[in-house]
């Protein structure tokens, strides 16, 4: 069976998608460096002047200073992002807002609280699901994955947002979708073709619907909805196992009639004027077990049912296989 769905074509994210203040924390970080710098620099060369070691000092400051500097500027005054990774600080200087940066090296206010946890990865994360929807024939089963991130943008929103709240509401947009969509159809047309190319289609639109479930989740937890696909659609375990044996019937049914030299209408015809009789075609139906490959054994009572009912035939066949297994 094809696949179906839709995947948002997803570019790397970048740094200037984010706003923020990107001037006024780079004075900040030069001017907090070099007050780093040039205090001890000067202070304890001013000592070295009053001892008379001026030159001393000077060099015993600037190297304070510097290795101060080197473990500073790092922690408090540069964001470091590695690809496909965003960071999130709260500037507690302006209302306590929280400051969002992407991949790269960016400036920093020193007084920025930054996250223990540290980067949070943009990368996409695969997730299965299996979807079982009522039909008006019956059940399905819709194997498939999603695939979701964070999104740079709004990276702030994901802050405390455990990924099973995300996925959760994620699977449950899947599966009323699904319900809806499937609901006023039969299980066959569900699986067919055509109807795996309108749920691609009606996949996209609700993926690229602004207003939609999928856009409330990116709006307030922060993570985005890059993809939906759909694997397979089946039928349960038990439903697929009496379909199974309803072909096997009626292959089993054309493969008697081949091995006698007649056609399945010709068949029927000759088990209807009762030419055939029960204990004939049970022998046939054994041959061609047999040819087939089938091991089960048939019980000729069952059989019986099907003299002088064409109708039958198929069903009768079918009542063997499963009523003659050993």
């Amino acid at each position: 069976m094809a696949r179906t769905g839709y995947r948002i074509d997803i570019e790397r994210p970048k740094d200037s998608d984010i706003n923020r203040e990107r001037g006024e924390r780079a004075v900040s970080a030069i001017f907090s460096s070099a007050v780093i710098l040039a205090v001890p620099w000067l202070l304890i060369g001013w000592i070295g002047t009053m001892l008379d070691f001026p030159a001393t000092g000077l060099l015993i400051g600037f190297i304070i200073g510097g290795i101060t500097l080197s473990k500073v500027v790092p922690k408090r005054m540069v964001i470091i992002n590695p690809e496909w990774c965003g960071y999130v600080t709260q500037d507690i200087g302006h209302n306590g807002g929280m400051v969002s940066y992407g991949p790269g090296v960016h400036a920093s206010h020193w007084w920025e609280q930054r996250n223990a946890a540290g980067n949070y990865s943009l990368m996409v994360q695969p997730q299965p699901f299996n979807v079982g929807v009522t039909t008006m024939s019956g059940k399905v089963i819709f194997d498939g994955q999603y695939e979701y991130a964070i999104d740079l943008k709004v990276i702030d929103r994901a802050i405390g947002v455990s990924k099973a709240v995300v996925e959760n509401g994620i699977t449950a947009f899947i599966e009323n979708f699904l319900t809806v969509y499937a609901a006023d159809k039969l299980s066959k047309d569900v699986r067919s073709k055509a109807a795996l190319e309108d749920l691609g289609s009606q996949l996209q639109t609700m993926m690229m619907d602004t207003g939609g479930t999928l856009s409330s989740i990116r709006n307030k937890y922060g993570y985005r909805t890059v993809a939906i696909i759909i694997d397979k659609v089946t039928l349960p375990e038990d439903v697929q196992q009496t379909r199974s044996a309803i072909d096997e019937a009626e292959a089993l049914f054309e493969v008697v009639a081949k091995l006698y030299g007649l056609t399945t209408t010709e068949l029927t015809r000759q088990i209807g004027d009762n030419t055939i009789t029960a204990e004939a075609y049970q022998k046939m139906l054994t041959r061609a077990m047999a040819v087939s490959g089938n091991k089960t054994t048939i019980d000729v009572k069952v059989v019986e049912g099907l003299e002088g009912n064409p109708a039958g035939a198929v069903a009768a066949t079918l009542d063997a296989l499963k009523g003659g297994k050993k």
